[in-house]
């Protein structure tokens, strides 16, 4: 199909141009990876000025939607941050593993925990932080060697990505990543407007000599998952976790971001980045591996000011973790017929 075609139908305005772009993209119309016309061909074409379409690009860009490289043109992201099915089908016989989901069979019952919930309404004002949730995050945090005295209940392990990145990071930004890492993160920094920044790892964790190269080329956030690591299962291991702490120390304006998604189930041992007297930090340990991904909470522990700016935020937000979930988490977590694996 030629540039006439494609954009035939499209709006004559640079955002009424990259809505229908964007709509392209998601639909399929425009693949993954695909080179977009010349700014000049594309505004022949629906007869309009250059600067209309260059604007347009630019809205693209900043949604994370397309790529630019300099004189070898823009092209649609390789990953771009829209919305997509959550379930794909696969042929006969092929097991999807890609969605992270924990087997049901081995999932613990919520059922006596919805029972026994007290029947007491939740008003405005009230804690945002269900204390028995608290000490039982506080324990194991403790127990791995991680500070307890800042901690923030946030609603799934990406909602605390997110909100911990808001906090501290602007358009622009750069954010070292795992690679190859979880699609879902790649796609958060993108919709963020920040830049990633590949790290390659292996079954050890990131890699020293690739994450030395990317620290001296400028780094403004870092994100390491300790254990069962996405796609490749890799977990931290102690003396690897040691040497790229002593890296990351000496740039203390670096945000240090620990995803325990799976937490203790990752039949992994925890090993940290996070260095005593670290400035900027935040390790988020997710529930969902362990007790179900429809309970969106969360356990973030961290620096006082990135727990503090997070909560203030929340509370302009949604406010709060809903209390059931909340309840019903810590009910499983402490009771002491939820089976251990």
């Amino acid at each position: 199909m030629n540039v006439s075609e494609l954009y035939h139908d499209a709006p004559r305005t640079s955002a009424g141009i990259a809505v229908f772009m964007e709509a392209a993209v998601r639909e399929g119309r425009i693949p993954s990876d695909d080179l977009l016309p010349p700014v000049r061909t594309l505004a022949e074409s629906l007869e309009v000025s250059p600067a209309t379409v260059a604007s347009a690009y630019r809205r693209l860009k900043l949604r994370g939607v397309v790529v630019t490289d300099g004189r070898r043109g823009t092209r649609v992201s390789a990953t771009p941050p829209l919305a997509h099915p959550f379930a794909r089908p696969v042929p006969p016989g092929v097991r999807d593993l890609s969605s992270g989901n924990p087997d049901p069979a081995l999932l613990p019952s919520i059922a006596a925990a919805l029972s026994e919930m007290p029947d007491e309404p939740i008003l405005y004002g009230h804690d945002a932080h269900d204390a028995r949730l608290i000490q039982l995050a506080r324990d194991g945090f403790d127990a791995d060697g991680i500070s307890s005295d800042a901690m923030a209940i946030v609603g799934g392990a990406l909602d605390g990505l997110e909100r911990v990145l808001r906090v501290h990071l602007a358009p622009g930004d750069r954010v070292g990543l795992e690679d190859p890492g979880w699609r879902s993160v790649y796609h958060l920094i993108a919709s963020l407007n920040l830049i990633p920044v590949p790290v390659p790892i292996d079954d050890d964790g990131p890699l020293p000599d690739a994450l030395q190269r990317v620290l001296q080329s400028g780094l403004d956030a870092l994100i390491v998952t300790p254990r069962a690591q996405n796609p490749t299962g890799a977990a931290l291991e102690r003396g690897r976790a040691s040497e790229l702490e002593r890296m990351v120390s000496v740039h203390p304006d670096l945000l240090l971001i620990e995803d325990d998604h799976a937490g203790p189930v990752s039949g992994s041992p925890y090993e940290s980045m996070v260095g005593e007297g670290r400035e900027k930090w935040a390790v988020i340990r997710s529930m969902s591996k362990s007790f179900g991904p429809d309970l969106r909470v969360a356990l973030m522990a961290g620096d006082a000011a990135s727990i503090a700016r997070v909560e203030v935020r929340r509370l302009l937000g949604p406010g709060w973790v809903s209390h059931i979930l909340q309840r019903t988490v810590a009910h499983i977590w402490s009771d002491p017929t939820t089976p251990s694996l």
